[in-house]
Order: structure tokens, then sequence, then C-alpha cells
């Protein structure tokens, strides 16, 4: 750009650019996950010199003017799409959201005898609250591993409630592996009734729809499924928060106190994450906010859903009533047969590759097929998806 000035607007940011994209393909990988292509234009077209700086943001100082305003930018924009009160301090940290299973009790609990309290809806949560275990009396309020994690927490009276007083109660909003999730934008119909501060994990639902910030007390998750790359996991931590003492042990870099009081600096930050991040909030803002990312989520998960309803071969394992519009897990079964067929199911991963469709393959600890719908699949591209499933089932049925 030879030291020319960009706008820094999100229009201006993803005007059109003629830069090839042949011989991509559909990614519908769990995380990483596709990004857009505007983003990846974008960070093509600055990867050299950025900003007219001479050097790439891989390269720049993080103490420098220039990633000053990359961060603060992120921040603004983070802002503003999630309508976060100015009492929430917004940490950009590295670690990813599991060691957010450390650091959570780690600031919020740090006296021994406090209780906390988890919603286990699935493989996440199960390790969040393994990890808190080791901190204090964490506790689960509701057991998913009843129903195989088909299933979600409706209301207070589906939760076994401890004596005493808790210090926070956690939950996970989407569940990758197994795909259930809370609906809606506000907090889950089981929690209204609580005081105690609210921990949501939203790393794979991220800025797919709009969120009540305001009624949680920290809101945590990865980038690298709906907002960015590996390398940054955002924090949203209500101010009050911070006045809590952590533990005596607690390592500097996970003290949420020390790095908000820092701006997310008292070390080198994930510088670029830190700008991939920036530049898909910038996206989202530019495509119509998190509302529209919501309706465009529910048609894509809707299409898939309803395939799978028709089918006489494919089976969705979530229940109906929290099925995630992110995570599409189903498993693939000979006509007339219950069970899954792990060899049909290879055999759809192989042909689904094929036809340039990739990470579909279920998680490994439970199999199966999983389609991740994040921000950046389009609606076409899911309809692609969708034929394919059409054709596979054709071919298997006239077998």
């Amino acid at each position: 750009r030879n030291g020319a000035a960009k706008h820094h607007t999100a229009h201006a940011l993803f005007e059109h650019r003629e830069m090839a994209a042949e011989g991509r393909k559909i990614n519908l990988g769990a995380g990483p996950a596709a990004l857009p292509l505007e983003v990846l234009r974008n960070v093509q077209s600055d990867m050299l010199n950025w900003n007219g700086t001479g050097c790439s943001v891989l390269e720049m100082s993080h103490r420098s003017s220039a990633f000053g305003r990359i961060i603060e930018e992120a921040e603004e924009t983070l802002r503003s799409l999630l309508d976060i009160p100015e009492s929430y301090h917004v940490l950009f940290l590295q670690g990813g959201a599991s060691l957010g299973f450390s650091s959570v009790p780690m600031n919020l609990c740090p006296k021994d005898g406090r209780k906390m309290g988890y919603i286990v809806t699935g493989g996440w949560s199960k390790k969040a609250l393994t990890e808190a275990q080791k901190y204090g009396d964490a506790v689960a309020l509701f057991d998913g591993s009843t129903s195989n994690y088909t299933t979600i927490p409706t209301s207070k009276d589906d939760l076994c409630i401890p004596e005493g007083e808790l210090d926070y109660i956690y939950y996970c909003a989407n569940e990758t592996v197994h795909g259930v999730e809370f609906g809606g934008s506000g907090v889950p119909e089981c929690l209204k009734s609580f005081t105690c501060p609210l921990i949501a994990d939203v790393s794979s639902n991220f800025l797919s729809k709009p969120m009540s910030v305001r009624d949680h007390g920290i809101v945590y998750g990865g980038a690298q499924k709906n907002s960015g790359i590996a390398g940054v996991t955002i924090f949203i931590v209500r101010g009050d928060l911070l006045e809590r003492l952590a533990h005596p042990l607690t390592p500097t870099c996970m003290n949420y106190a020390v790095m908000a009081k820092a701006r997310s600096m008292y070390n080198t930050p994930p510088t670029f994450s830190i700008y991939v991040a920036g530049l898909v909030y910038q996206w989202i803002q530019s495509a119509g906010g998190l509302r529209a990312m919501a309706s465009l989520n529910e048609a894509k998960s809707a299409l898939l859903y309803t395939r799978i309803a028709r089918s006489k071969i494919y089976r969705a394992r979530a229940h109906p009533s929290c099925r995630s519009h992110m995570n599409v897990v189903f498993s693939v079964a000979p006509p007339g047969s219950g069970a899954a067929d792990a060899a049909l199911e290879a055999r759809f991963v192989a042909e689904a590759a094929d036809a340039n469709i990739i990470g579909i393959k279920g998680h490994r600890s439970i199999g199966g097929l999983r389609a991740s719908l994040y921000n950046a699949i389009t609606l076409e591209e899911t309809k692609k998806l969708e034929s394919f499933m059409e054709a596979f089932e054709l071919k298997v049925l006239s077998e």
C-alpha cells in the first residue's frame, strides 16, 4: 500500500477485491474453522505492510501506537456488537477456553469451603467441572450424562441445588461435541432466579446471535470458531468481580484484575490473533450485526435438520428442543436400522471430501458426523452440503 492510509470503517475494509479463491473447499470443521473470505483477503492484502507502517502485524511491537490502534478498534467494535456496558472489562488473553476452566475458579473462589455450581451438558462443561474441583467444592447442578448429553435443563426444577450459597454458576452455551445449545439471547430459563454471578463459556456460539452480557458475571470463549483464529481467548468480566481476591497461587497472567489493569498487555499478547479477531468483528458489523448472523445461522441449521428429519438413513443426535444452530451432530444408519454404521459414516466423509466438503467427521470421543455451521459458512455452502446429503442417501437406498 506504500503508506496509503486506510479508512477504518467496516464498509471500506471489506470493499470488493479481485483476489483468486480457486481451490478452496467448504470447511465444516469445528475449530479452527472457516474464516470469512473478505477477512482472509484483508489479511492477505495487509500481510507485508499494515496501513503504511512498513511492517506486518506479525512483526509489530505490541507496545507500538500502531498495535494500540488495532486492539482499541477491536475492543470498540466488540463492545458495539454486544452492547457491553462500561462496567465490564474486555480482556484478550491466551491459553484457550480450556485454561478458563482453571482461571475462573482461581479468580472467583479463592477460599476453601466455597461452592461452585456447574451445569454439565456435554464434554466441555464436564471438563470445566473436573478442573474446578481442584480448587474448591464444585458440584454439578445438572448432569446431562444421564441422557448421554442429548438434553439440557429447561427449568430450575431440573437442577439439583446444594445447601449453602454458590459463589457462581457456570454453563456452556453451546456444546461443540454433543451438539446441544441453550437457545435465545438471554440467561437460560433454568438460571434466571439465581443471584450469584453467571459464567458463560460461549466458545462455539460467540457472536452467532445477540447475547445479554449484562446478565452475566463473565462471558468468555476462544476465537477460533466464530470470531477469529486460534491464539486469543476473549474474556468479558464484570468490574466488581475483579475485586475478589484471587487464589494466592494464581499465575499472574491468569489474574483477571492484573490483566485488566494492564489492558491485556501485562505480557506480549497474541497480536496477530487479536488483529484477525478485530477484522472478523468488523465483518460481522458490515454484514448487519448479530441479528443478521442469528437469522442466517437459524436458516442454515434448519436446512440440515429438515433434511435429517425427512431422511431414512440420517439421525440427529440431540433432542429437537436443544439442537445446536452451530454444530449439527448426526449419524448414518442403514435403512431400517437404528444403529449408526461406522463404515457407512466413513464412506460419507470420503465422498464428501471428493465433493470438496471437508471437516465433517464427528469428534473422536463420540464418532458420527458433525457439520459446524459457524458465521463464515454461507447459506449457499450449506445448500451444497444438503444436496450432497440427499444424493448420498439416494445412492445408499438404491444399493
